[in-house]
């Protein structure tokens, strides 16, 4: 899917605690096993606020872009002690025909009825008043 824009979403949580006496870790792995920081900035280190909200955690949602099982880790450590969840997300291959294939699909209709309105127009002929 090279060159499509992910879909973006927000989701927002909050611990029963409250976010002030709990600190929040985020690891993905992608498919391959690499680490994936979730196009998240360089000097975000553990889970971001909410921009709007700062009482509360904020995570941006972005299209996975490549088959495969992801694995997301999230872990809080607080005064109720240290917990870790892990949820696996399988992702399936991308719907539908190629791309190249759907966009001459798409425009093969507009080309046509721009070539019948270029023949009509040198057709026509000059308007006579």
């Amino acid at each position: 899917m090279a060159g499509a824009r992910p879909a973006v979403a927000r989701l927002t949580f909050t611990p029963d605690t409250g976010i002030e006496q709990v600190d929040g870790t985020l690891v993905v792995f992608t498919p391959s096993g690499e680490e994936d920081n979730l196009r998240r900035p360089a000097d975000v280190d553990g889970l971001p606020r909410h921009p709007r909200q700062p009482d509360v955690w904020g995570l941006d949602v972005f299209a996975l872009d490549a088959p495969g099982d992801w694995t997301f880790t999230l872990g809080l450590d607080g005064p109720e002690g240290a917990g870790t969840a892990v949820l696996t997300v399988p992702v399936l291959e991308q719907p539908g025909p190629p791309l190249a294939l759907s966009w001459l699909v798409s425009t093969v209709p507009l080309l046509l009825i721009l070539g019948l309105l270029g023949v009509a127009a040198a057709r026509g002929g000059p308007v006579s008043t």
